[in-house]
């Protein structure tokens, strides 16, 4: 019996010796078999206009111009004011001027910035050994050039000279001490003049690209970087650059609002537009709970705000006699203000209190859905 289990218990340890041997295997640094590495990826330029988009898709973000870039810059300037206690602490902080490097806002707008320049920083370091298609090559880094050249231009305008990165981050000895400031703005300037010579004006894309970097964006944002600088004849230079007539050109709009509306996204004014494409669903790639409930399913044509902007009352026409409608509204980061059920044709709403800007309207009844846009003036 005894010979029994010391036979046992020497099978035990051989067995617990072989697993260990195994679980010791010391070579951690594993490629993901499911993952494209770099060197497998940029085969061709449809890859690499692939690359292009997601550095769009940084620039879209909402640590970025979707959200909390709204809030790092409106909050701290004239144009807004306290006007309640709802403010979540990291915005008020902001707004009242009393922030420090913990606020989550700030952060997340300096990593989000990161992260479109490290994405960038792909595109023009791959680009050119793709060779398949020149001309939407050169475009697509020109447009990589022009997106990191805003990232660069957000950084050193709010915290002076910043780290610079100009490939990508491959290890811990790729991080980069802070610059001086007219090192960023070189860059800055380089990376525009560069997009400027190479990216078409805005004939040059169809209109499923509307969205993208043009010559007049370049020269645009130069001119703006250059003011900054105190560079006035450069910035002159810059600005002038930017067409005001032909297939290219801009002007100014009769109506200020027209710049603000979706009916009027495109204008002759709008030089840069951020996309928020409408996935079926009236989300606008927002995942706000309040925005998802507004499902399109079908459309009430007829009806209307009635006048649009609003001052004090807002007015909705056109609504239909066959049953209760439920009227939302929503304001634009998805927050319900307002909910109402009524059986009438029209209905009207003190709006006052509101604050001036873009509201939205959702109107359900009978298993149909529209949304409007009002503005409060």
């Amino acid at each position: 019996m005894k010979n029994t289990k010391t036979y046992l218990a020497l099978i035990a340890t051989v067995i617990i010796a072989i697993v260990t041997v195994i679980s010791c295997d010391k070579n951690l640094d594993k490629t993901d078999p499911n993952a494209v590495i770099v060197s497998q990826f940029f085969k061709n330029s449809a890859e690499l206009q692939s690359a292009t988009n997601s550095v769009y898709a940084a620039f879209h973000g909402g640590n970025l111009v979707g959200r909390e870039w709204f809030f790092l810059h409106d909050t701290r300037s004239d144009e807004v004011a306290t006007g309640g206690s709802q403010l979540e602490q990291p915005r008020a902080q902001l707004l009242n001027g009393v922030h420090d490097p913990t606020n989550s806002v700030m952060n997340s707008v300096w990593n989000a910035l990161y992260t479109l320049i490290h994405r960038a920083n792909t595109v023009i370091q791959n680009g050119p050994d793709v060779t398949d298609n020149a001309p939407l090559r050169d475009r697509s880094i020109a447009e990589a050039k022009f997106l990191r050249a805003w990232a660069y231009f957000e950084l050193v305008s709010q915290w002076g000279g910043v780290p610079i990165y100009t490939s990508t981050v491959t290890g811990a000895d790729s991080y980069q001490p802070r610059s001086n400031e007219d090192a960023v703005y070189t860059l800055i300037i380089q990376d525009l003049q560069d997009a400027a010579t190479v990216l078409p004006g805005k004939s040059g894309y169809p209109a499923s690209d509307n969205g993208r970097a043009t010559k007049a964006a370049a020269n645009a944002l130069l001119g703006r970087v250059l003011m900054q600088k105190g560079d006035y004849a450069g910035a002159k230079t810059a600005l002038l650059n930017v067409p005001g007539s032909g297939a290219d050109g801009y002007s100014l709009t009769d109506r200020y609002l027209d710049n603000f509306e979706l009916e009027t996204e495109f204008s002759n004014e709008s030089i840069l537009e951020a996309i928020y494409v409408d996935k079926g669903d009236n989300n606008f790639n927002n995942s706000n709970s309040n925005f998802s409930s507004l499902q399109k399913k079908n459309i009430l044509p007829a009806v209307y705000i009635s006048p649009n902007p609003v001052k004090n009352v807002l007015h909705i026409r056109g609504l239909s006699a066959n049953g209760r409608k439920t009227i939302s509204i929503i304001n634009v980061y998805g927050k319900l203000l307002q909910r109402t059920v009524t059986a009438n044709t029209a209905y009207s709403t003190d709006v006052k209190t509101l604050a001036t800007g873009m509201y939205y309207i959702g109107i359900e009844e009978n298993n149909k859905i529209t949304r409007l846009k009002f503005i409060k003036e």
